[in-house]
């Protein structure tokens, strides 16, 4: 007899803590640490009880010169984590990083602080009980001077963000009360410019992007009264690519939906006598790649349970359809996908 239970979710940065004693090491990404990733940083979680209830204490540590990257309390033991409290994360010089509060369903909440690796503080950002922003938010360059100031209303009728004023490098004034040139981002890989009118964008925009797939392209949008329009974009390699709001970004599909690919998954997953014999339970995580043209790659065991339970896994997703690739800016890129099955076996 068998039974099998998932779960489902993009991006495949995350992996689970097996252990809240033992010290663990993760390469740069969280990713469990193999032979082919070398270990960022290392990482201790012991439990801890506050007024009456259980958390745990975990500690960050960079594997070079041991430095803290993180500390705080969390609310279990396993990625992603369900921070609870204030929570301080800090560069690999030692810098501190960023300061944060959460409430007791791990919501960020009141003022959160972002420094530069320099020390000199990049934004203050205010949070309601929901998490949402909220008030007034800053802005700085790495100088000390002002970017930019918003505002974030969150009534009940309004909660369009109120851009109030953007400032250049030099320190003029290129909006004013939602009017005027403003820039986001950073120039390096992901930024872009444009004009505003009453807080909204208007006409053309420019700018270039980290795609999915780690490539930089630069792109052109079309706006009218905050409403995007059509776009092209850019590729490295000269390839260009036109969109509009139906392809701009598009996330892969399977043929007849998720729900389909789940089906699949179940109703063929078979385990070992070994697996079976050792009542084996618990969750094996599997990432994979859905490559440009539909197909599955780069699969990976994240979590594994033993006697063959992460192959198996990979076996069966093996047996999928291809996929209808995801888009961004029209253009098909490589979109990276985890898969967490929890089982549970018995005789």
């Amino acid at each position: 007899m068998k039974k099998l239970f998932y779960l489902f979710s993009l991006i495949i940065q995350f992996s689970f803590i097996q252990q809240i004693y033992a010290q663990q090491y993760f390469s740069e990404n969280y990713g469990l640490v193999t032979l082919s990733t070398p270990t960022f940083f290392s990482q201790t979680i012991s439990p801890i009880v506050k007024d009456g209830q259980q958390y745990y204490h975990v500690i960050e540590r960079y594997k070079k010169d041991n430095i803290l990257k993180l500390e705080g309390t969390i609310r279990h033991q396993n990625l992603p984590y369900a921070f609870i409290g204030t929570i301080k994360t800090y560069y690999p010089s030692g810098q501190l990083e960023s300061v944060k509060r959460y409430d007791h369903k791990s919501r960020i909440i009141d003022k959160a602080y972002q420094y530069y690796p320099s020390g000199q503080l990049e934004s203050i950002k205010q949070y309601d009980h929901k998490s949402r922003m909220i008030d007034t938010a800053y802005q700085y360059y790495p100088s000390g001077r002002t970017q930019m100031i918003r505002y974030f209303p969150q009534t009940e009728t309004d909660s369009t963000v109120k851009y109030i004023a953007y400032f250049d490098s030099l320190g003029n004034k290129t909006l004013d009360q939602g009017t005027g040139f403003i820039e986001f981002g950073t120039p390096d890989e992901n930024f872009e410019s444009g004009k505003m009118i009453e807080h909204l964008q208007e006409g053309e925009w420019t700018g270039k992007r980290r795609l999915l797939d780690n490539k930089i392209g630069t792109f052109k949008e079309l706006y009218s009264k905050g409403k995007f329009i059509e776009g092209t974009l850019t590729k490295e390699n000269g390839e260009l690519y036109h969109y509009d709001s139906t392809n701009r970004n598009v996330q892969p599909t399977y043929p007849g939906g998720v729900e389909k690919f789940m089906k699949l998954v179940t109703k063929n997953y078979s385990y070992s006598k070994e697996a079976l014999k050792n009542k084996v339970a618990g969750i094996v995580e599997i990432s994979f790649v859905v490559d440009k043209n539909g197909d599955l790659t780069d699969f990976n065991i994240i979590q594994d349970l033993g006697y063959g339970t992460g192959e198996e896994a990979i076996r069966v997703i093996k047996k999928s359809k291809r996929w209808t690739p995801g888009l961004q800016g029209g253009a098909p890129v490589r979109v990276g996908f985890s898969l967490p099955l929890r089982l549970s076996a018995s005789k």
